[in-house]
């Protein structure tokens, strides 16, 4: 799944060679998004968003209106499905099938080996048709992206709340409805810049679940929670602006067991309450990762209640996660993308990618490899031994440990024994985040 599970965590087992060599780029038509640069919540779409599954991956096309199939070896077209609408969301893959959606309005159940379709389901009311981004669309398009949990798939479809918003839960096999949420259109509730009206999520982004949650990502506000197996509201608070926080929003949203991150603040699930600040897109087994001005830092996903004051002196209680280890590295390093086996895989100064070290603690940590990019990584998976790296240009580029004739300027093979950086521990103790 796009960002490798359910809970859209971004840490695998997989384990990649120390050192990395270009295998080939595929060069694609250059994205074009729904959404003006100037809506930074919205760019779901600024880059392709693949998911890779034994020895082919999948592209969706916002551009093209398809989803393509290619080798890992090559990047040769195996095969090609094509919507009625753009693609604009990484596909989900469970056992032999792939569920993509499209801004025609469908989810799409599709055979992995040759992308035909095996079943389909409309999410909005009708085939009302409107001018959207140049081409005719549905009047609801499916833009909450599918996810798998629990052998079913959950999306949602429609981005206008007052015309409807329809969340779905299937049986990944047949397609068949579990449940339906259709109400939340017509939620009366505070707005942002406190205006009431009747409204409610606008599904635009990756949908996110767990064992009993499903959180969905409304592009511009704060996402909301449904309880996973019956569809109902546990709450959604679009108003909201917390402590510290960009104000919510955003395409992302991270699950762990109790808590999630979107948009460098982290909540708690079951009630929605603002937990911290956190700038992380990585929760592994052991810990929380992210990084701050000092370097990478691992917290614990839970938090402590300490004694503080207030702007007027005052005791106050609030709310602070544990901080468990940190290390600081030469590399400035500007986000955390991927955890993948005892690696972090980094976005390094400029257009730099960099291979981070962490094998155990008390060895410290390292970056391993290296490369610059002629354009902005902007996204990235392993599998099938290899690293992919997506840019704004369009183009996905392959790594993996065979050394071959593709030559990428400023890659770096050679670990500098020097450039071990200590691991310190907290020992559990708390710091503001």
């Amino acid at each position: 799944m796009w960002r490798f599970d359910a809970g859209r965590r971004g840490a695998s087992e997989e384990e990649l060679p120390e050192n990395l060599y270009l295998q080939w780029v595929l060069e694609l038509p250059a994205p074009k998004t729904a959404w003006p640069s100037n809506q930074v919540k919205l760019q779901f779409d600024r880059l392709y968003e693949p998911i890779l599954v034994g020895k082919a991956f999948f592209v969706p096309s916002m551009v093209s209106d398809k989803l393509t199939a290619y080798s890992t070896e090559t990047a040769e077209e195996l095969w090609t499905f094509f919507a009625g609408g753009p693609i604009r969301f990484a596909p989900v893959a469970w056992r032999d099938l792939l569920y993509v959606v499209s801004d025609d309005g469908w989810l799409y159940c599709l055979k992995a080996v040759d992308g035909t379709v095996v079943w389909k389901l409309r999410g909005g009311p009708s085939n009302r048709r409107v001018l959207g981004n140049d081409r005719l669309t549905s009047a609801w398009p499916a833009r909450g992206a599918p996810v798998v949990y629990d052998d079913k798939v959950y999306f949602g479809a429609s981005i206008w709340p007052f015309m409807g918003v329809f969340l779905y839960a299937l049986d990944a096999e047949t397609g068949n409805i579990i449940w339906t949420n259709s109400g939340t259109g017509s939620d009366y509730l505070v707005q942002q810049h406190n205006s009431p009206a009747f409204a409610g999520v606008a599904p635009q982004g990756y949908l996110a679940a767990t064992e009993n949650h499903l959180i969905v990502a409304g592009g511009r506000t704060i996402p909301a929670v449904f309880d996973r197996h019956t569809g109902r509201v546990k709450h959604f608070n679009v108003s909201r602006r917390d402590m510290g926080s960009k104000g919510g929003g955003g395409y992302e949203a991270i699950a762990g067991e109790n808590v999630y991150i979107n948009r460098g603040c982290m909540y708690d699930l079951e009630d929605g309450r603002f937990l911290g600040n956190l700038d992380a897109m990585v929760i592994g087994k052991n810990s929380i990762i992210g990084k701050d001005d000092a370097g990478i830092r691992g917290f614990l996903a839970e938090t402590v209640e300490v004694e503080v004051k207030d702007r007027r002196g005052n005791p106050a209680k609030k709310r602070v996660m544990k901080s468990v280890w940190s290390t600081s590295l030469d590399e400035k390093i500007q986000r955390v993308f991927i955890q993948s086996g005892s690696r972090l895989y980094c976005r390094g100064a400029e257009k730099r990618v960099v291979a981070v070290d962490l094998p155990r603690l008390d060895l410290g940590a390292k970056i391993s490899w290296q490369a610059d990019f002629p354009d902005e990584p902007l996204n990235m998976i392993t599998g099938d031994g290899k690293l992919l790296v997506s840019t704004d240009k369009g183009r996905i580029y392959c790594f993996s440990g065979t050394e071959g004739d593709a030559k990428l300027k400023g890659v770096s093979n050679e670990p500098d024994e020097d450039r071990y950086a200590p691991v310190s521990y907290t020992h559990l103790r708390a710091h503001e985040t």
